[in-house]
């Protein structure tokens, strides 16, 4: 017989309809509780999917409800402490949204915490899912284009936005390297938040693998429009990828293959519900989601240090916090 699984949604805003529709794409989970201090965006969200308890704050959702599975939707700032709640109230698994934290001390708690609880964690890193990424990493790792030498994307956003998509694709289309050391800018001239979080207009990153590739990263309002765009330099070879598909030259010639694309809010829930009934690992776990968080709060350190920053990091906080003296 099928498990029923029941859900629930921290923050209501408009990541969450995607979450929402995961859930249900799977058929076998119901979405019983909500909670954001926005009202309207509550509301919103009861209605639209026929959530029949809302509440103003986590702590009362998870105390009047056995919840199985979590979506977390909020700001990042509060990612902590309400997987942390989940899991010590039962969750089978709780899916994070991206960035997983401001910090290595708040996603070592978590971590622990979901460890402890033997709660699943995964973070919403979806692009893992996509079919053309995925293809992209099985060509690099056969050795199409040869030893990778430098992975290279942009976008116009902060690096704790979509930056830890960039980061986190790098990593995966690598073939989820550790590094060595990071140097890294990040150029605050205004009072720009993420989030209500402190956060750069512009800023870049040099990551060194172990393995010996250069990663560049390059985030903010001067970076041109077409980003998410991954293009690697090879021994043998290059190799261009996004959503939509890869394109590679080898010795052969020009190649290119395309697949549907997704936005992997549905195999990234059916990959966790597979996982807490005994499958494997989804391709997006905790600990993939620290090592990304690592590389974020390098970034961020050197650019506030001035100086290169040899990992494993030793910070536990968000540089950029300290630099903007806010929160």
């Amino acid at each position: 017989m099928e498990t029923k699984y029941q859900a629930a949604l921290i923050g209501c805003g408009g990541i969450s309809y995607r979450h929402a529709r995961a859930y249900l794409e799977h058929g076998n989970v119901e979405i019983v509780a909500a909670c954001d201090i926005n009202e309207e965006n509550l509301n919103k969200v009861c209605e639209e999917f026929n959530i029949q308890a809302g509440y103003s704050d986590h702590e009362s959702l998870l105390n009047a409800h056995d919840i199985d599975l979590v979506s977390i939707c909020t700001y990042p700032k509060a990612h902590a402490e309400q997987t942390i709640a989940s899991a010590k109230a039962g969750a089978k698994a709780v899916l994070c949204e991206k960035p997983m934290c401001l910090g290595l001390g708040d996603a070592d708690d978590m971590i622990d915490t979901c460890r402890e609880s033997d709660t699943k964690l995964v973070i919403a890193h979806r692009h893992r899912q996509n079919p053309n990424f995925t293809k992209a990493r099985e060509l690099i790792e056969e050795g199409a284009i040869g030893e990778p030498r430098l992975i290279w994307c942009y976008l116009t956003s902060a690096i704790i936005d979509n930056g830890t998509h960039i980061v986190d694709m790098m990593r995966y289309l690598l073939g989820d390297p550790e590094a060595d050391w990071v140097m890294g800018h990040a150029s605050r001239q205004r009072d720009t938040l993420y989030q209500s979080s402190p956060a750069e207009e512009s800023g870049a990153g040099l990551i060194a693998f172990e393995t010996g590739t250069r990663a560049l990263i390059e985030m903010g309002e001067l970076t041109p429009q077409d980003g998410f765009n991954f293009c690697i330099l090879g021994t043998e070879g290059s190799l261009q990828t996004t959503i939509e598909g890869v394109d590679w030259f080898d010795k052969n010639g020009a190649n290119e293959f395309r697949a549907e694309p997704n936005q992997g809010f549905v195999e990234q829930t059916r990959e966790m519900i597979s996982w807490v009934e005994g499958g494997p690992e989804p391709r997006n776990p905790g600990e993939k989601g620290r090592s990304v968080t690592e590389l974020l709060m390098a970034i961020h350190e050197s650019a506030r240090s001035g100086s290169l920053v040899k990992l494993p990091l030793e910070i536990r906080g968000y540089p950029m916090k300290d630099r903007a003296g806010s929160g």
